[in-house]
This record gives C-alpha cells, structure tokens and sequence, in this order.
C-alpha cells in the first residue's frame, strides 16, 4: 500500500456517513475519550458498523487515492482483499473528556488492489474508542472519497452506501473492561464481492460540520504474522470441563490476534494475553470470543503485547474437535529500518541497546505509545521525549515526531495549556527543540509555538512572591517512587515545587532558544530568559540547605491550593530527593563545578531514592552538563542488568514492577550512542555535530548515527591514556572534536 500522497491535496467533497442511529441512544452521544466513555458509556462501544460500496473502473489505473476516515477507527478490505486500518489517532491528554477539535484523515493508493470492472470497498467502522489512545466526537461516522491522480472525484460517502450495525461486542467497565464478542450474529463473508448486501439500509450524509479534518506524513503500519513457537496451526478435543493451552513466543510482540476456527456453535474461547508466561492478568488484557457454527475467520480489533497467549475453550455438549488454524499475532509497527547500530567490548551494552530497540519498536504505532499494554493517550510527554531520542539515534525516523509534535501542541492549545501530568505539559519546547535539532523541521517547530507560549504563560502565573511555583494544581508527574510519605507521581506541594519550578526554568530556556533559531520574536525569547533567571534564583535561594549542601524538595505551607485525590497535603518536615538535585543541574539552575559537586554528593547520599528507570534519563543528561559522565554513568548503566537477566526481551516500566513493554526506559540507547559512542547535534538539522566520545571502562566501540544527510559511522579505540577515533561524516556535516563544542544552550 503506498503511503504517498495525493498532492496537491484537494477540498474534501465528501460528507460524514453515520450508524444506525438506534445504536447511539440520546444520553450517549456526547463527544467521549476512552476514558470518559468507561466511566459513562459503557454500553456505548458496543457496536460496529459494516459498510459496503460497489464502483466501477474502466481502465487499469496508475494510482487511485482513496482519502478515507472514521470516528473512531476502520478496517478496510477492497475486493474481499485486506487494505488497512485507521485512521491515525488523534490522540490527546490523560483522562481527557473532551473531543479533539482536530482529525487526522489517511490518505492511501489503492490501485493494486483496484480491477478493471465491478469493484466493493467493504469498511468496518469501531464505535467509539476501546483504549487510550483513542477519542471519539460521540457518535460512530464514516468519511471517505476516492480520486484520480488528477483529483477528480470518483466516488465518496453521502451516496450508494449501505450499512448494518453489529452490537455483538460486550463491553465492560473502565480500566478493567473484557474485550467480549459473539460473533454468532455477524455476517461472516460480508467483505467478499459477491456478498448480497441488497437488505442492508442505505446510509444517509450528516452535515453537520465537524472537526477539520488534517492530512498527516505517517506511513502505513508494517504488518507482519507471527505464529507461535507450537506452529500456526492447533486441534483441542472436546470435554466437559474447559480445556486449557498456553501459546508461546519468542519474542515480545505487539499485535492483533489471528486465526480461522471451525468448531461448533457457541464454542467460547477466553484469551490471556501474557507478557509473562504464567503471570495473572487483568481482564482489560483478556478477549472473550462465542463462535458461530463452521468456519470462522477472525482479527481481533484490538490489538495487545504479549509473549504468550493463555487459550480456554469451554465446549458446548456434543461439540466435536475445535480446529485451529492460521493462528497467531499480526504484529503492527512504524516501518523503521535499523540504521542506527552500536556494538562495543561490553556484551551487555550490547544487549541493552538491542532490548532498548526493540522495546521502543512495540510502542512506535500510529502513535508514541508508552506501552501497548497500555496505550495510554498522547500526554505522557516524558515517554516521548525519550522515544523520540531513541527513535532518531536507532532508525533515523522523524515520521512519527513530526506527528506527535504537533498532536501535543494540537491538545495544548484546545486545553490552554492545561494537561492532566502537569510538569509534563512543560517538556513540549524540548521535543520541539529536538524535532528541530535532529531534523531541521522548522515548520513544525514553528507551529508549537503558540501552545508553547500558553503552557509557559499558565505556569508563570503559578509563581508565589518566593518566585518558586508553588501554587500548582498539582505536580505530577515526577518519578515512580515513594519517598517522605509521598507517592512522586503526584507528590505534595512541598515535595513537588522544587521539580516543577525546574521543569519550567528548563522550558523556558528552550523555548529561548527555539524561538531564535526559529528567528521568531527576539523580544519574547529575552523574556522567556528573564523569567528563567528569575525562577532559578527563587530556587536556589529559598531551596538550598547549608547543612545538607543539597537542594529541598520544596517548601512546606506556602501553597494555597485545596489539597485534593492529586495534591496531598504537605508533611511535617522537609524533604530531599535526588530527583529535585537531578533537575537543577539538568535545567541548568546550578552549573559548573558546583553541578559536579552536587550531583557527586546526591548520588553518593544513600538516604535519597534511587530513580526510576524513566528519570534515569535526566539523571544522564544531569552527569553530562555537570561533565561527570565519565565517572558515573557506568554504575547507572548497570542498573538495567537485573531487568535483562530476569527478562531479556523488552524493557520494564520500573526495575520490579509494571509492564514489560515499556520503553519510556530506553534512555541507555540514547546514551551509548549519544555519549559512549559520542555523537549528537549541534546544528538544526545535523548541520554540525560534536564528536566526544566518553568510554567508561571499554576498551573499543562502534557504530552508525542515521542523520538526513546520510549515516555517520564512528569508531573508536583505546589507545594508552587516550582514545583513537575515526569517523566518516556525509558531506554537508561539520565535525566538532572538541569536548567544550557548544551544546543547545547556544546559537551555532
């Protein structure tokens, strides 16, 4: 399927198709995310809808654009033929209820599987979001035309469709919902051509405007099938009691469940997804399926990480053999080539930059997710900003930054800067800096602005006369740690002032520097600089303490904000933590040698919590502008070797606990290729870099840094107390050998 587009891309003709509208009562129609349609709606996602349209094409065409989306997704098949799925997410804040004011449309060339003569697009349309990533304008909808490669119009929504809705899905509660169908009462066969769809309802046009909708660069997903190590193919006999299997693989995937059964009527299958073998899960990582009679052909909707998969077939009386075939997962991610490498003298270095790819692999789908097990919505900017740096330095892919850049500076500016994780609302000038370093993408760098200035704006206004921001709502997210009575995703005030105040000094300072290499507005970019100068003294000045020679969490009893379920009430002493002395050094707020010091101190004070596996990438970042990475980072490396030993597919969410596909956790990719092999950006756009390899304790390493220019390719070895280092750089790059090269913080 090709993922150009049609260009130049002309008005939309077509109109939004809709359900039967008997399957959206009146107290559900609302515009819901995943999130609010659990809490309100459950019933709500229990429909799709099966759409069909024949058309004609007299000659064999070159390309065929069908620019096509839906409310919330479809399944595409033309011709009986599997075609795709979409559209690609809008996506949007955390507990988010209200629909975005956006939409994304696909936009395909179907002429590969276009014939001369009779042809049927046959679309399922999902009501309503099943997981977080997905948001709904409330009601089920379908839009879609197909062009020539000049832009005339063939066909489209608003005419000669016809369409059923299918409410065999089972829906349950938020966080904690089975996946449920009885797919007895779908009409299997209904995607074929010579399906009879005379009986099926036209489908009428709804002009009632809404979101605009909005082209995108992503690329088709790669599918593949992945069958399990026991083969693609399974006979369970029948008995009077369920009978149980467990499917295996040898790998972590991320993947829609495949297979063609034939079995007797009312066979029920229950499917555990295991990212573990063996390990219990939830019910939101379980389908539950009731088969029709005969052969069934079967993809789930959904699609979930597992390594195994647990069957229990409950039989009817009398059921003869269930026969299983074609079974199996069909993986699904962004077409990535492997450009980026790293090996080195240290096998487990190795290991870990190879498990940190693949981790990032199963969370780059049509949108950064910061699992698949749990999809959660396009507010976890702290995840992104370590995929996105993974992303450039393993594969060299900017498609899906250039997206998720602007899908956050989208949400942003529909909420006012507002988000549900408040400090991570306040990363969005370094992704956008990044996007813009890695890629020279200006024009997307240039759109974040205004939803950079309203985020800035809303927290500036948080300041307290200290100067500190102290009068949040809340200050989450911090590190998955509980320390001094507090849990850090959402500490108190007095032990979350300090990480926030340091998030915004770093916010501004590249927002700053955005805005000059965007040779924007020179007069803001000085007061971004201002207030940044004024936050950090606030901080140093009234966080410092004389007798620790560390920075305090915060300040107890300032905050004037109602404590709430997000903002706990302050404790009766203060609070230290290596997080908030991280920050500092990270944003900047103390620099020099007295950074060296600090994070010398911190990180030798046991009393402080170790950081998560997540934090663990400010705390790199942290040792590097205090010029103590060379000292450190191998001890903090060495962290990730009890999460590999005991699972060496993928990363875990923290170091003993959460899921196993998380690769928010993949900052040592980043690392080894950044600063061990020594690589990274000084220009927008990789017009120079600065080559200061830091060895630790290997004796040699190499690799290649994908750029827009081409690869660049480094090696290195250890020559009595230096280094010998060769590199070969496209032309087009300039080469900075000198450590003291600048960094982000200035103009190059």
């Amino acid at each position: 399927m090709s993922s150009a587009q049609l260009t130049p891309s002309p008005a939309w003709r077509a109109s939004w198709t809709w359900l039967d509208p008997v399957a959206f009562p009146d107290d559900q129609v609302a515009p819901l995310s995943w999130w609010a349609a659990g809490a309100r709606a459950p019933g709500w996602r229990g429909t799709a809808g099966l759409l069909r349209r024949s058309f004609q094409v007299a000659t064999a065409p070159g390309k065929l654009w069908l620019r096509l989306s839906a409310d919330a997704r479809y399944r595409l098949w033309i011709n009986g033929r599997w075609a795709g799925r979409g559209p690609a997410m809008v996506g949007g804040s955390y507990a988010k209820t209200m629909a975005p004011d956006w939409w994304y449309f696909d936009c395909l060339d179907i002429a590969e599987h276009v014939r001369v003569g009779d042809n049927v697009l046959a679309v399922e349309v999902i009501a309503g979001p099943d997981n977080q990533t997905h948001f709904s304008q409330g009601h089920a909808g379908f839009i879609a035309e197909l062009l020539d490669d000049a832009g005339h119009l063939l066909l489209a929504t608003g005419s000669g469709w016809r369409g059923i809705a299918f409410t065999g899905f089972q829906a349950g509660q938020r966080k904690g919902f089975t996946r449920a169908c009885d797919l007895r009462a779908y009409p299997h066969g209904w995607q074929l051509p010579d399906f009879d769809d005379s009986t099926w309802p036209p489908l009428v046009a709804d002009l009632t405007p809404r979101p605009a909708l909005r082209s995108h660069a992503l690329p088709p997903l790669t599918e593949q099938f992945v069958a399990p190590d026991q083969g693609d193919a399974l006979t369970i006999q029948p008995a009077d009691h369920p009978v149980t299997t467990r499917l295996t693989f040898n790998q972590m995937l991320a993947g829609h469940l495949r297979f063609c059964a034939h079995a007797a009527e009312g066979t029920k299958l229950e499917l555990d997804f295991e990212e573990v073998p063996g390990a219990a899960e939830s019910d939101m990582h379980r389908l539950r399926l009731t088969l029709p009679g005969g052969t069934t052909d079967y993809e789930s909707p959904a699609y979930f990480s597992a390594r195994a998969v647990r069957l229990t077939v409950h039989f009817p009386p009398g059921a003869p053999a269930l026969a299983l075939r074609e079974l199996g997962l069909v993986t699904r991610s962004q077409p990535v080539a492997d450009r980026g490498a790293f090996t080195c003298s240290d096998p487990f270095l190795n290991d870990l930059w190879q498990i940190c790819r693949q981790s990032l692999r199963l969370c780059m789908q049509d949108i950064h997710l910061d699992s698949p097990r749990h999809q959660e919505a396009l507010g976890d900017h702290g995840d992104y900003l370590v995929e996105m740096l993974m992303a450039y330095y393993a594969f060299g892919d900017y498609a899906l930054a250039h997206v998720d850049v602007e899908r956050m500076a989208l949400d942003l500016e529909q909420q006012q800067g507002a988000q549900f994780h408040t400090s991570y609302a306040l990363l969005l000038p370094d992704v956008a800096a990044d996007l813009l370093l890695f890629t020279g993408d200006r024009a997307t760098a240039r759109a974040a602005l205004p939803a950079i200035r309203l985020t800035l704006q809303r927290a500036l206004a948080w300041r307290d006369p200290e100067g500190l921001l102290s009068q949040a709502p809340n200050y989450m997210f911090v590190d998955w740690i509980e320390h001094g009575g507090a849990n850090y995703h959402h500490p108190p005030a007095a032990q979350g002032m300090g990480a926030l105040t340091a998030f915004a000094v770093r916010a501004l300072r590249r927002a700053a520097w955005l805005t000059r290499q965007l040779d924007e507005n020179e007069t803001e970019a000085a007061d971004w600089e201002t207030a940044a100068a004024a936050l950090a003294d606030a901080f140093r000045i009234c966080l410092f303490d004389p007798e620790r020679r560390m920075y305090r969490d915060g300040l107890r009893g300032i905050s004037r904000q109602p404590t709430h379920g997000y903002l706990p009430p302050d404790g009766a002493t203060d609070i230290f933590t290596r997080h908030t002395n991280i920050l500092a050094v990270w944003a900047g707020i103390v620099t020099g040698s007295e950074a060296a010091e600090l994070m010398r101190r911190v990180l030798a004070d046991p009393s402080l919590p170790e950081p998560q596996p997540y934090f663990q990438h400010y705390l790199f970042d942290a040792l590097d502008a205090a010029g103590v990475f060379q000292d450190h980072a191998r001890t903090h490396l060495d962290l990730w070797r009890p999460m590999l030993s005991a699972h060496p597919y993928s990363l875990r969410e923290m170091w003993t606990r959460g899921d196993y596909s998380h690769a928010w956790g993949g900052t040592p990719l980043v690392q080894l290729s950044r600063r061990v092999l020594g690589v990274e950006p000084l220009e927008p756009g990789w017009g120079a870099i600065r080559l200061d390899p830091q060895p630790l304790d290997l004796a040699w390493a190499r690799g290649t840094v994908p750029t827009p220019h081409g690869d660049i390719a480094v090696e290195w070895r250890r020559r009595g107390q230096g280094l010998v280092v060769d590199v070969q750089a496209p032309e087009g790059i300039t080469v900075c050998r000198t450590s003291s090269s600048p960094r982000w913080g200035s103009k190059v």
